[in-house]
């Protein structure tokens, strides 16, 4: 199956953590109507440049869809149009091994509610499906080589299209029963980071499943990203116990993270405010007049002086009968700023 994401889907990731927690409440819902539906994986191209809440879930519109790996191939096209299949995507029940692939990140595909989903048996993935006629079909020259022989202009393609489209069936199977490629028909779907996901919202228990250190220098050694298969094929079965858990730890950890933010936005504010107190606005001096008035400050003694104690600028020795004089000290500070 490949579970190569086409450029043409439109993907839109989480804003700010407000919408990250209204896309969970919504996946929750979503995942709660499928209920005992087989959970679906699919690897992704694309969409996981952030290791934060705007990571953990993306929304792929896929009605806009304009081609699917594959196509190129003469079959795929024609069956998804026997089938009438409008919006298709691939997906499998098969639980990753590995939080990456070639083909991408893996991801747990949340469908919405009037999806529909077909496969069948004989057709593992159809991108790669040849037909039945053996003349036509891909054979090994040796060497790593292979050979085909182009069918003429003229084929009638319908009796093997028609056989293929008898052969699907409708649903979900689950892992037992079958691993190769489901064909998703949905307008949109969401699609759940695999391992943030464990490292982060389902709990402690949950992080010991997929081995991916925060050392970034384990990247290089043996095993990184690799994923307890059995243990979370246990854990995790159906959309039941997804929702279960997009409910109750992942949206509680989100709401945790709402109010660490909201705390830090409140310590920035309160410093700058802080610094601001004693700014000439704080003060009611306007800014265009706070730099008018004397060059040089009064004298000491009456800038350190008690406000409500009076000031003597006159010389008392003078009699008062005659003109007040002011003391020599004031009188050069008016001369020299006045």
């Amino acid at each position: 199956m490949k579970g190569f994401a086409s450029f043409s889907e439109d993907i839109k990731i989480v804003n700010d953590t407000d919408h990250a927690i209204e896309r969970v409440k919504l996946a929750a819902k979503m995942c709660e109507k499928l209920g005992n539906t087989p959970i679906l994986y699919r690897m992704f191209q694309g969409g996981d440049g952030r290791r934060n809440v705007y990571n953990m879930m993306i929304k792929v519109d896929n009605s806009g869809r304009k081609g699917v790996k594959g196509d190129h191939l003469p079959f795929q096209r024609k069956i998804f149009d026997a089938l009438k299949v409008k919006n298709p995507t691939q997906a499998l029940t098969a639980t990753p091994s590995n939080v990456k692939g070639f083909h991408g990140t893996n991801y747990i595909m949340i469908p919405s509610g009037d999806m529909k989903a077909m496969w069948n048996p004989e057709i593992r993935d159809l991108g790669g499906f040849e037909g039945y006629n053996k003349k036509y079909v891909r054979k090994d020259t040796g060497g790593g080589g292979s050979r085909t022989i182009a069918h003429p202009k003229n084929y009638d393609w319908s009796k093997e299209v028609n056989k293929a489209v008898k052969g699907y069936k409708k649903g979900v199977p689950s892992q037992s029963i079958w691993q190769g490629e489901i064909i998703v028909d949905t307008p949109y779907y969401y699609m759940l980071n695999l391992q943030d996901f464990l490292q982060k919202y389902t709990g402690k228990k949950s992080k010991e499943l997929v081995n991916v250190p925060f050392d970034n220098r384990a990247r290089s050694k043996p095993g990184f990203g690799d994923i307890k298969k059995e243990l979370l094929q246990a854990k995790f079965k159906t959309y039941r116990d997804i929702a279960w858990y997009l409910k109750n730890p992942a949206l509680n950890y989100l709401k945790w993270f709402k109010e660490k933010e909201q705390l830090k936005l409140q310590k920035t504010e309160g410093r700058e405010m802080k610094e601001e107190t004693m700014t000439t606005a704080d003060a009611g001096i306007p800014q265009d007049t706070k730099n008018m008035g004397p060059r040089k400050r009064l004298p000491t003694n009456v800038l350190r002086r008690k406000l409500g104690v009076p000031i003597n600028v006159t010389d008392r020795r003078r009699k008062k009968d005659k003109t007040p004089r002011l003391l020599t000290m004031y009188r050069k500070h008016l001369e020299n700023n006045g």
